[in-house]
């Protein structure tokens, strides 16, 4: 083969992999720089616009002319005149101009005053029609009808209602003035959204009201007035008072527990495993109408189980469900780990290493291998790493969030799972480039791949359900991260109780005592 034979066939051969990446590494990174570029003549034109508009206002602002005004007639008749306007330049290189502005023709009467603000027919009708509907409007307020409630009282012998008028009037429901800081909250308070989940939501505003939403108070014969209700539930069984959560020292920056009184840091910790354990069996990236649903039905459950009643708030809402993102967070930090050493990957500067953690990459993201055993790449789902995560995020101790709310983690949730296989599939990603860099997991990022995951798991589940592989994957995972948390098995507690026969030696002390007594009386 001639010279040039070898080059054209060197020319028509296919570029090996590695060139394909180079090639198309080398265009991403000229397309970034062009948007960089882009991006930073953007902010200058920005910036000398907004330079140009702040010399334009100043120049304005500095040039001291006034306008003048002339009133002169521009004609005999004396209900039509003229001014002269002079108005200031808006530019320096600008010369001031002169208009001539006909005013608006009015008639000159001679004989008498006109009167703006005459009391008409129509308006006097109109302002009578007004009163008689605020009267009526003040006569249907609970203010009024427990006035006269109580005037009645008072007629009939009872005590003065002065003081428990004005009790009930600062009790009244009344509009918050402080906004709502959480676009997901504001306005969704003050509504119940927990459908029939039989919770009593409570609700408090800042003048110290408190409301039970889906019920009415059992006051006699009043009823509340606008969005807030008033009083609480016929149907609580607690028969502790409906009280407002109260801080023991102003937040400095984020509001946290510790601003709070000790029993309300308590509801907090169980209303954030609660809700946790929702997002784990429901949805780890709910919308804003969820989150504030599940951080209501969070509080109450919590406030039920502890026996008590504090009324939520905005803020109390807002930190709730911030620990959707922080569960999110949690999860990759704690699973980044065991990655490189679960699927091997390197850290080094050399291209070759380089090279290698790309394919790797590549290998395992390709039709969810990493789901697999790296050895021989067989048995699904059943990747060390899985374990590993399982036992760290939810099973860490006995008193870790799988010990104590079976409800949620046995057997261990499909929607937690497919979170976990996520994460690790993000820090995966961060391989992507050959060396390990920090990649965001956010909502829009891996709304998808997370979907991608529960639809493998639906599917896994419908093809061996005869075999019922996942269920035993799922309790597999939950008694063994139970057992790393040196936990007792469920339903093998052991507690201690005294032997029955310490009773009956009980009662037989008693009875021979009682004999001797007796004796000892007949004696006598």
């Amino acid at each position: 083969m001639s010279a040039v034979e070898r080059s054209v066939a060197r020319r028509d051969r296919r570029p090996t992999e590695r060139a394909q990446y180079i090639s198309e590494t080398h265009k991403d990174k000229e397309n970034r720089q062009h948007q960089q570029v882009n991006k930073a003549h953007e902010r200058q034109e920005k910036a000398r616009q907004k330079a140009s508009k702040a010399a334009e206002r100043e120049a304005y602002k500095n040039n001291t002319g006034r306008t003048q005004v002339s009133t002169v007639l521009s004609s005999d008749d004396p209900g039509f005149t003229s001014q002269t306007v002079s108005t200031p330049a808006r530019d320096p290189n600008l010369v001031a101009r002169k208009s001539t502005v006909p005013l608006a023709p009015h008639r000159v009467t001679l004989n008498k005053t006109p009167r703006l603000n005459t009391l008409t027919p129509e308006k006097a009708a109109e302002l009578l029609r007004l009163r008689e509907a605020v009267l009526a409007k003040q006569a249907m307020s609970p203010v009024a009808a427990l006035s006269r409630a109580y005037y009645v009282y008072s007629i009939a012998g009872g005590p003065h209602p002065s003081s428990s008028l004005n009790n009930t009037m600062t009790r009244s429901p009344s509009p918050t003035d402080e906004a709502l800081f959480d676009e997901a909250i504001e306005g969704l308070v003050d509504f119940n959204m927990d459908g029939d989940q039989g919770n009593d939501s409570l609700v408090a505003d800042n003048n110290n009201y408190i409301g039970d939403e889906g019920s009415r108070s059992p006051s006699p014969s009043i009823e509340c007035v606008g969005k807030r209700r008033c009083g609480a539930s016929d149907g609580d069984d607690n028969s502790e008072p409906v009280r407002k959560a109260v801080k023991i020292q102003e937040s400095k920056g984020r509001p946290k527990a510790a601003d709070y009184e000790p029993s309300v840091r308590t509801i907090f910790g169980m209303a954030w495993a609660l809700y946790r354990g929702r997002l784990c069996t429901e949805g780890p990236m709910p919308d804003r109408m969820q989150e504030v649903t599940w951080a209501k039905l969070a509080w109450n459950e919590a406030c039920k189980r502890l026996h008590t009643q504090v009324a939520y708030d905005a803020e109390i809402l807002k930190m709730i469900t911030s620990r959707g993102s922080h569960l999110r967070g949690e999860v990759k930090t704690k699973v980044r780990p065991y990655v490189a050493d679960e699927y091997r990957f390197e850290t080094s500067t050399k291209q070759s290493v380089i090279d290698r953690n790309i394919m790797l990459a590549r290998e395992l993201k390709k039709d969810f291998a990493f789901t697999r055993s790296p050895d021989g790449n067989k048995g699904l789902y059943s990747a060390k790493i899985i374990q590993k995560g399982v036992n760290t995020i939810w099973f860490r101790d006995k008193k870790d969030e799988g010990v104590l709310y079976p409800e949620f983690y046995k057997p261990f949730p499909e929607v937690a799972f497919a979170l976990l296989l996520t994460a690790i599939e993000s820090c995966i990603d961060e391989w992507s480039s050959g060396a390990q860099t920090n990649k965001m997991f956010t909502v829009d990022e891996y709304q998808d791949v997370l979907n991608e995951h529960l639809n493998n798991l639906a599917d896994f589940d419908e093809h061996t359900k005869a075999q019922g592989l996942l269920p035993k994957l799922l309790s597999c995972l939950h008694d063994n991260g139970r057992i790393y948390s040196k936990a007792d098995p469920l339903g093998h507690e052991i507690g201690r109780t005294m032997a029955r026969s310490a009773f009956e030696a009980a009662i037989e002390e008693y009875n021979e005592c009682r004999g001797v007594s007796s004796d000892d009386e007949d004696d006598e």
